[in-house]
Order: structure tokens, then sequence, then C-alpha cells
């Protein structure tokens, strides 16, 4: 039986509760990661705090991000552990479909793997399932069955901040950049945050796109966009029609609840 242990990153980044807000920026932006483990005075798990708890308090600027700017002077003695939320925990030896199962609920972006006294051992977050996805599916289920929503959409002569505050409202995480309804690139949280938008800077959306969108046109199987997404570490896939127009976008969770509803990975 396979089971978390066997996929869990190990040696997880963590900040301590009494660490002040632009400590846990930093980690953030310097490991790529959107989630941090919060520990205690006897470093034990405390709770967990995400990107959207840091940067909807203030953003980063400087060359290399060296400064944080609060949106609130009165935020400025908050601490780590006032703005972590309960994490979702389990073991190492936990078998990995429950584990999937968790994640695979809108409601959680992330596991903590602990000890029997609560020490976090690793963590496993949607990326990681993405590893093993592929493997796991088989071809004859198409990736078009498995989106569940349409694709938003932004011009790409819109203001930065327009995204910004759709993906706030929201609780997304990706925009669909277009030009004449045409697919031009998408633009994710953390590209906003990376650009200084959330600390007020105005740019036009085009100017935020990094690089050119991995896309994928109909008729492709899951498995294969599942293995596109790990190989790229990207949390979408747009899907367009023959001349590039934006149908649907496939992410990490719509791929996650096809994944444990399959009868082959049924205990």
């Amino acid at each position: 039986m396979q089971t978390a242990r066997k996929f869990m990153t190990t040696h997880p980044i963590c900040v301590e509760c009494a660490a002040l807000i632009p400590t846990s920026a930093q980690l953030m932006m310097r490991h790529s990661i959107r989630h941090l483990p919060v520990l205690d005075n006897n470093g034990l798990l405390a709770g967990i705090i995400a990107d959207f708890d840091v940067f909807q308090r203030g953003g980063l600027v400087g060359a290399y991000d060296e400064l944080w700017v609060f949106f609130d002077n009165d935020d400025e003695d908050l601490c780590v552990g006032s703005l972590a939320s309960t994490a979702h925990t389990t073991r190492p030896d936990t078998p990995i479909l429950q584990v999937l199962e968790q994640l695979a609920s809108n409601l959680v972006e992330i596991i903590v793997v602990t000890d029997h006294k609560n020490k976090p051992l690793g963590v496993i977050c949607e990326h990681d399932a993405m590893k093993m996805a592929h493997q796991l599916l088989p071809d004859s289920i198409t990736a078009e069955s498995a989106i569940t929503r349409p694709a938003q959409t932004l011009d790409l002569d819109e203001d930065a901040q327009k995204a910004w505050q759709i993906m706030e409202a929201r609780q997304i995480r990706h925009i669909i950049a277009t030009e004449e309804d045409e697919l031009q690139g998408v633009v994710s949280y953390r590209d906003l945050i990376a650009d200084g938008v959330p600390s007020g800077r105005s740019l036009r959306l085009g100017d935020v796109i990094r690089g050119t969108a991995v896309q994928s046109i109909s008729g492709g199987s899951l498995a294969d966009a599942a293995q596109l997404m790990a190989r790229h570490k990207i949390g979408c896939l747009p899907f367009v029609d023959k001349k590039g127009r934006p149908l649907g976008v496939l992410t990490r969770t719509d791929i996650l609840k096809t994944l444990v509803h399959l009868d082959s990975f049924a205990p």
C-alpha cells in the first residue's frame, strides 16, 4: 500500500509563530512556495499560513524584494501566529488515497505530515499529486471531461490591478490574458505579487505575463495533461479551440477529483 511517506516533500520550510509578516513573505518568494507551516516555541505545528493571508496585508518592493510595505500601518506589529489557520495534517503511514481525498476538497491545498508529537516531517500539496496522477489515470479519460469552470479572461490592455481584484474576490489563482478573444498568456497570483501589484503598482496586464503560456488543444487525455502540468510546475492548463480562443481551464483540483474516484484506485 502506498503511503504519504513516499510522496511527501521532506524538510519543509517553516516559520515561527512570533515571526513578523515580512519574514513569511520573503520565505514564500525566495522558495517559490505558497504555504508555510507555523511552529510554536517547541518546534511543533501550530497552524499554516498561506500567501493569500500574507499578501492581503502588504507587498514586497525593491530590486531584491528586500522591503515590505504594509497597506495598513496598524498591521506592522502583527505576528505570523495571529494570521495562521488550522493546518490539515496526516501521519507518514496514511494511505495516499486518503491524502488525495483531502486535497481534492476545495478547501485544502496542502497537508502537513507530522509525527506523533505533531512535529512537521513533510508536506504534500497539489503539485506533488500531479507527479503521480499521470501514472494512475487511464488514457480513456479526456482532459476536457474533468474541467469544472470556464476560463476567467481579461484583455491584455486592462490594468493588472483589476486582475488582482478579481483574484482576491473570487479566490482564484489565475487569469487568462487575451487579445481579440485569443489566448496570449496566463497571469498567476504569484506573478502579480512579484511585480508589486498588491503594493499599488499600476501595470498593463500584458506586461505581467511571463513567457509563453503552456496550453492544450481539446481532445487530449487527462493523464497527458497531468504530466504536462507536473513537468512545467503549473497550476492550471488552458484549453483553446483551433483559433486560439479559450474554452476552459483545467486545474489541479479538477485532476485530483477525477483521480480519487477511479475504481482502480479504490482500496
